[in-house]
This record gives C-alpha cells, structure tokens and sequence, in this order.
C-alpha cells in the first residue's frame, strides 16, 4: 500500500473542491480591415486607402511563414474563395511590397472595395478580408 500512497495524493489532489484557475483569455481572432476611409464615406478621387490587421502579420509577397499575408484591393470585383489565387490586373489590386497604404484614382460613383489578405504566393486566406462601399463625387 505504501508504494501507492504517492499516486493516490496525487489522484486526490487533482479531484480537490478547491476553486481552479480560470484559464487565459484566447488571444482575439485575426482580421483585416480598411482603417480608412470610412464605409459610406463621400469623397473625391484620388482616394488615400489605409489598411490594417490585428493577429496577423503583413509581409512582402514571397514570404512563407506562419500567420502572415500581404493585401489586396479588389474594386468592385467579389472576394475570391479562400485558397483561389488572387488575379493581378486593374480591379485586383496587389499591395506585394507589404504596404498598407495607397491612393485609388476611381472614377465618380458608388464603389465596393474588398480587402483581402493572400499568403506569399497570392492565395487568398480563410476569413482574412473586408469590404466597404464609398461614393466617389
């Protein structure tokens, strides 16, 4: 019986009524958003476009590490299915270098522009996107 002793403190420790620790809060998920402007903002052309993301982070396309991606505009064009690989011509926009600022020259009307996030290859990423629609007067 005594040899058992340690293996029975340790099972009674574990099933004790004392109050356990509450664990750590889950860090918040990752997202991109426009920064700037504003969804249903009116403005004039040429647009200065800030984008930012939380959790994850922005690196020049060509990078391949972990929870990381480089932004793309799309202009009134719909998200690509994650895992699709985003176009590059003059409505899918590709910020390749790692920025997260620019200017749109559009032409006056309502425009949707989508932000979303690709790995280095130009792959879209699951829930990494955003979209807000402004008038161009």
């Amino acid at each position: 019986m005594a040899r058992y002793l340690p293996l029975l403190l340790l099972v009674a420790a574990c099933t004790s009524d004392q109050p356990q620790a509450e664990p750590e809060a889950a860090e918040p998920s990752a997202r991109v958003f426009f920064a700037s402007p504003a969804d249903g903002a009116e403005l004039e052309s040429p647009i200065s476009v800030e984008m930012a993301a939380e959790g994850i982070d922005v690196v020049p396309a060509g990078t391949f590490t972990e929870n990381s991606g480089h932004f793309h505009i799309l202009v009134n064009e719909p998200f690509l299915a994650p895992g699709s690989v985003i176009p590059a011509d003059s409505t899918h926009i590709h910020y390749g270098d790692g920025s997260s600022s620019t200017t749109l020259d559009l032409p006056p009307g309502e425009h949707v522009l989508r932000l979303q996030l690709a790995d280095g290859a130009h792959i879209a990423l699951e829930g990494m996107e955003d979209e807000i629609t402004i008038t161009v007067r």
